[in-house]
């Protein structure tokens, strides 16, 4: 998917098929302090540290902002793209989109 087709608040999920799995990070959090998705082959599915998103799970898209990125330059601003998987609010980076598609039965 690309994030020019992103609206806020629509509903994601992982791409069906793919050999991904998706992940929220435990440690090396963003500069906001907060949490970021990921993603990584299947095969590394014990090595991953942080929650695993399980199959079916809703993601929201909640938007973005443009913030401070680089706590060495507080200048220097980037798009942070968000979205939501339960209760927990969580960064997405612009390439890793690509791993997301619309989910067909919330359009």
């Amino acid at each position: 998917m690309k994030v020019a087709d992103l609206k806020k608040g629509m509903i994601l999920q992982v791409t069906p098929g793919s050999d991904r799995i998706a992940w929220i990070t435990d440690y090396h959090l963003m500069p906001s302090g907060e949490p970021e998705l990921r993603f990584a082959p299947n095969v590394m599915r014990s090595l991953v540290p942080g929650r695993i998103l399980q199959e079916g799970e809703l993601i929201v898209y909640l938007g973005h902002d443009k913030e401070p990125v680089d706590v060495k330059d507080p200048t220097y601003k980037a798009l942070v793209r968000r979205v939501m998987v339960k209760e927990d609010t969580v960064v997405v980076l612009g390439y890793n989109f690509k791993h997301l598609e619309p989910r067909p039965d919330f359009s």
